[in-house]
């Protein structure tokens, strides 16, 4: 058994040693041996490449393409769905480490904790006999200078602790949503839009009863998000942005582990909101939502706009180091429905 780390993501020049690489052919099912994976220590494993799987079907590591009836690269091969999402996956101890996002240049990247055995890895088809090709994988061993660990502190050790300044500064962040509406170990926030910012300001979680939270908290009144506290929130982001782990020692939470800045890291975030307001004897309902990401490191500005090294528009600068991909609104009062921005780009992750 080994320990996946979802998501984090890692920069070129970390204490990363190569483990050894390996083309996993796809034409059987036998494993591949792989390295000995040492106990509590983390191990990047990269994937690239595809193959072709028969029945006119190209695959990598998660998703497939089947040229007679897909239109898009997906974790389910078409036709064959009752089968699973693992059909044609690379497996990893007999797992499907990739997550569920097809990488548009066939290259994953996933760290897990090792656990003493050796590794194993074969690519899980039915009939791998018609397959042809093979991916490749590369292992790189998470090293620190003597006397330092090699692992990562998790949530569930309840050693990660609320920064100074919160109201709860000095408590373990704990699995499962807080007080506030925070699960930092499923990455999302969920609730009042007021409530994302309170706690980091040092004031209690708001729970809808205007007035007697004024009267225990009257300095929360002139908190620019107290307006906002019918407004709900959802929330989501990757491990860029915010991991759920502490893999630097500094007893945080990790944000754009590996990288200087946010630049380049892959980091994105998502925020959809939705309330209703009254106007002339009637409610009216809105709904906002926006994506937004870390820019390329060889992306650049012009009049408040971010572009790609090719010169195409990715969207207009938001908090110095991210770019809006998407926006969309929809409000019943004042008729606005649809997409409001979509980057030139894409409004995909997978882009950037």
């Amino acid at each position: 058994m080994f320990f996946v780390l979802a998501g984090t993501s890692y920069a070129k020049n970390e204490p990363w040693t190569s483990a050894g690489s390996y083309d996993i052919p796809a034409n059987t099912i036998s494993p591949t041996v792989g390295p000995i994976l040492d106990a509590g220590v983390n191990y990047k494993v990269v994937v690239s490449g595809t193959y072709m799987a028969g029945d006119g079907i190209e695959a990598d590591a998660l998703c497939s393409y089947r040229t007679a009836s897909s239109s898009e690269w997906t974790d389910l091969v078409s036709t064959y769905e009752s089968y699973g999402t693992t059909l044609l996956d690379l497996m990893v101890n007999g797992e499907s480490i990739w997550g569920t996002m097809c990488s548009p240049d066939h290259t994953y990247t996933q760290v897990i904790k090792g656990d003493g055995n050796l590794s194993n890895l074969f690519i899980f088809d039915t009939h791998p006999s018609n397959n042809t090709g093979d991916l490749h994988v590369e292992f790189y061993k998470f090293w620190k200078a003597t006397g330092e660990s090699n692992s990562c502190t998790t949530l569930q050790g309840g050693d990660i602790l609320y920064s100074s300044g919160h109201y709860l500064a000095g408590q373990p962040i704990k699995t499962g949503f807080d007080a506030y509406g925070y699960n930092y170990q499923a990455h999302m926030f969920s609730g009042s839009y007021t409530n994302s910012y309170l706690g980091g300001a040092g004031f209690p979680p708001y729970l809808g009863d205007d007035e007697a939270y004024l009267a225990a908290n009257p300095a929360a009144e002139a908190h620019w998000a107290w307006p906002y506290r019918s407004t709900q929130l959802l929330m989501k982001w990757n491990d860029a942005w915010l991991a759920n782990t502490d893999c630097d020692n500094d007893g945080k939470l990790d944000r754009h582990y590996g990288y200087p800045t946010y630049i380049g890291s892959g980091a994105w975030l998502t925020n959809h909101q939705w309330d209703s307001y009254p106007l002339d004897e009637n409610e009216y309902k809105w709904n906002y939502f926006i994506k937004i990401v870390a820019t390329p490191a060889d992306a650049t500005t012009v009049g408040g706009i971010w572009y790609n090294a090719d010169g195409a528009e990715i969207g207009p600068v938001i908090w110095g180091e991210f770019a809006t991909i998407l926006e969309i609104y929809n409000d019943q009062g004042t008729g606005e429905h649809g997409v409001f921005y979509k980057s030139p780009v894409g409004p995909g992750f997978g882009k950037y």
